[in-house]
């Protein structure tokens, strides 16, 4: 699976972004991912790396797990 997004900082969100210092994408960035629903979908796994440049543009491996949050009644 493949996307492609962006982030921009609004003048809404110029204080959370400072103080967590992050700042926008400069332009739209892509992704490529794999995945597989365990369980009945209820777990899934997903591999993502950002695609073009280094690991601190977004270039590195990430590992998800989330838990489908119908489950959240039972945990």
């Amino acid at each position: 699976r493949g996307s492609v997004g962006w982030a921009a900082v609004g003048a809404a969100s110029e204080a959370a972004a400072a103080r967590f210092g992050v700042g926008d994408s400069g332009g739209p960035r892509a992704s490529a991912s794999i995945g597989v629903g365990l369980f009945y979908d209820l777990l899934r796994i997903d591999l993502a790396r950002g695609l073009g440049g280094d690991a601190a543009t977004g270039g590195g491996w990430t590992l998800l797990l989330s838990l489908d949050p119908r489950i959240r009644s039972i945990l």
